[in-house]
């Protein structure tokens, strides 16, 4: 009987305490170019990080707003760590300069 207690707690704690995972957008991968932001098809508030995949490139990233104002602009070292993005607006515009591969996850 002891064993059977044991077990049922046991079951009902693990139960209770399963956190649910909430699903990730899909990285994209971007080069060098001019990039609308209500181009791209998933939910903009998804993206949250921006990274240098390459290995031996440097990339600038800019994200200009509809008055053309320069709200964020990263130089990416290669293989540079995840950057905090300032959130994003279908009405932004993205840049990559340089031949490196940037990464939006």
């Amino acid at each position: 009987m002891k064993k059977f207690i044991t077990m049922l707690l046991i079951s009902l704690t693990l139960a209770i305490n399963i956190v649910k995972a909430e699903p990730q957008a899909e990285p994209i991968l971007l080069t060098e170019g001019v990039y609308e932001a209500s181009k791209f098809d998933i939910p903009l508030s998804s993206l949250k990080y921006v990274s240098n995949s390459s290995n031996n490139n440097f990339a600038y990233f800019i994200i200009f707003n509809d008055d053309e104002t320069i709200l964020q602009s990263i130089k990416l070292l290669p293989n540079s760590p995840k950057y905090e993005l300032y959130p994003l607006s279908s009405h932004y515009r993205i840049v990559i300069i340089g031949n490196g591969s940037v990464v939006l996850s």
